[in-house]
């Protein structure tokens, strides 16, 4: 039983020296939130370290993780992110005992969902619906625990626009003559400070020569033609990508969580810029108190991560047919789970003997984790 759990928590472990790891965070802007201790670390990558966990709500975890685009089959690319988080949230729940509220949204109003719609003959409401509904089936499929709470953008378009009125009216947005709102990023002084990239990329965006400074991105686009829209007070439209899952998050949680999560691949510009107008709507430096990410998922001599747009994926319901949701789970803690080397995956990868062994372990020892 120790052995198991052992190996599972990999990079959570007890501390006992909160005083080095509160010092080591302050290098880095951190400030141990107001709390109870419970006696853990937890790798935070707005830091690059381990951190003690201290709850704002003792025994009480508000834990938001990045949802699905919902237009097409998920991949075992999204799923390897999901099941290392489950691992994570049953570890905290059943072993520490603690309740975590784990919540999810589903970004079902997005350029590629509008351009599926079209290419299909669906509305991108049909479309949208149908692919939510067959990611949560997979989830299932994975024995991955449903989220607490979920929350779909479009069925919160008034938070959104009041989210982002406030922004405008704080002066750290503006809005440009053809409708659209954007993020001043110059009005943020952190800015990058998240991802640490050197030189930060600009954004692409609609009306992009009537932005004021290149990584300035979109919090609303103006309508188009044959697309839904939503009235609001700078014309009808629709949200960006980033301001949902701050609207979402904040809707719930208020203005701090105690962890973010998502795939590596979202840290920039999506979690730098959920982060940036998070703060300045919030008033605040720490919006989240712990952010988590997981590393990529591959093929096995492909050195890109996996993905719809690259063609490389492999669907859950494909890799069912071969294995089980089980022998995926002990695949997905081949590594630990923070940001590194992409893992790739190989088609008898499963079924090494090595996995026999632990699942046999596993079920002896653990039930299903």
């Amino acid at each position: 039983m120790l052995g198991t759990r052992c190996r599972i928590i990999q990079s959570l472990s007890v501390v006992r020296n909160v005083r080095f790891c509160s010092q080591l965070g302050r290098e880095f802007a951190w400030t141990a939130p107001p709390g109870g201790e419970t006696g853990i670390s937890i790798y935070n990558f707005h830091t690059r370290s381990k951190l003690p966990l201290i709850l704002s709500n003792e025994g009480n975890l508000k834990w938001y993780v990045c949802g699905p685009t919902v237009y097409d089959e998920p991949h075992i690319g999204h799923a390897c992110c999901y099941v290392r988080f489950d691992v994570i949230r049953r570890i905290l729940t059943n072993i520490f005992g603690i309740n975590v509220v784990y919540m999810m949204n589903i970004t079902n109003i997005d350029d590629k969902i509008i351009e599926k719609a079209k290419k299909v003959g669906q509305t991108t409401e049909q479309l949208s619906s149908h692919y939510e509904s067959r990611f949560h089936q997979n989830m299932h499929r994975l024995n991955v625990l449903k989220p607490t709470v979920v929350h779909r953008v479009t069925d919160n378009i008034q938070s959104v626009i009041h989210f982002i009125q406030k922004l405008v009216e704080s002066g750290h947005a503006y809005v440009t003559d053809q409708g659209s709102v954007f993020f001043r990023c110059d009005s943020y002084s952190s800015y990058g400070n998240l991802s640490r990239m050197k030189v930060l990329p600009s954004e692409k965006a609609v009306d992009y020569d009537q932005k004021m400074k290149p990584q300035d991105f979109v919090l609303w686009k103006p309508r188009k033609p044959g697309e839904p829209f939503w009235d609001s007070p700078w014309g009808e439209g629709r949200p960006g990508w980033h301001i949902g899952c701050s609207v979402l998050a904040s809707k719930v949680f208020g203005e701090n969580i105690d962890i973010h999560s998502g795939g590596s691949d979202l840290i920039f510009p999506h979690h730098e810029n959920e982060l940036a107008q998070s703060n300045c709507y919030h008033h605040t430096n720490q919006w989240v108190n712990y952010w988590i990410h997981s590393g990529l998922l591959s093929k096995e001599g492909d050195n890109e991560k996996m993905s719809k747009s690259l063609g490389n994926i492999i669907t859950i319901p494909d890799l069912l047919k071969k294995y089980t949701s089980n022998q995926f789970r002990m695949f997905c803690l081949l590594t630990p789970y923070a940001m590194g080397e992409s893992l790739g995956f190989c088609c008898s990868c499963c079924s090494h003997p090595l996995f026999c062994a632990a699942l046999v372990v596993v079920h002896c020892h653990c039930g299903t984790l």
